[in-house]
């Protein structure tokens, strides 16, 4: 039957979405957050 390889087909791609989403998330906090540290920390 095609609609469960069809179903698993799309239940991986939105798996792969998310971990794409994931890591874009990480990339974005990353840098900004260790900046807003230095920030805390040269205030402080």
């Amino acid at each position: 039957m095609s609609d469960g390889r069809e179903e698993r087909e799309e239940q991986e791609q939105r798996r792969r979405w998310e971990e794409q989403d994931d890591a874009g998330d990480r990339l974005e906090r990353g840098p900004r957050d260790k900046e807003r540290e230095w920030e805390d920390w040269e205030d402080s």
